[in-house]
């Protein structure tokens, strides 16, 4: 009967871990959602404020989303999102430098929040050369095959 109990237990604990992180993180990206980001940036402001530590935020915007979406169609779109999502998470250098999908349907865009401030030239710029490429790094990684 005990053990019935704590293998209950231990299951709820699973499934609510589950439910949290699927609460905070946006379906297409697997990146953390707006109302996450919101919570954290709170969170960060205090403590930078508290502590009187510089604070950085970054807003991406991808130009042009919706002109490419619409030529290539709604699956390349999302890729395109995720390709972008991934990129900028492999940037991230500090453990508690912080990436999340702000935008939403009309308004693609990503936030990321430094913790300690930025560095010039830490993290660099992102360009499209074309419609199919993204220069990242110096790299150019196609969004379409």
């Amino acid at each position: 009967m005990v053990a019935n109990q704590i293998a209950l237990a231990v299951a709820n604990a699973k499934l609510y871990t589950q439910t949290r992180e699927l609460s905070v993180r946006d379906e297409l990206t697997r990146i953390y959602n707006r109302r996450h980001f919101q919570h954290v940036m709170q969170m960060e402001w205090k403590r930078a404020t508290r502590f009187r530590r510089p604070l950085s935020l970054i807003m991406i915007d991808i130009d042009h989303f919706k002109a490419y979406n619409d030529a290539f169609g709604h699956g390349e779109g999302d890729g395109c999102l995720r390709t972008v999502a991934q990129l900028i998470r492999s940037c991230l250098r500090r453990s508690g430098d912080f990436v999340a999908r702000y935008g939403g349907e009309i308004i693609k865009d990503f936030s990321l929040i430094l913790l300690i401030g930025v560095i010039v030239g830490t993290y660099s710029s992102i360009f499209i050369a074309s419609p199919t490429v993204l220069l990242w790094q110096g790299k150019g990684i196609k969004l379409r095959k």
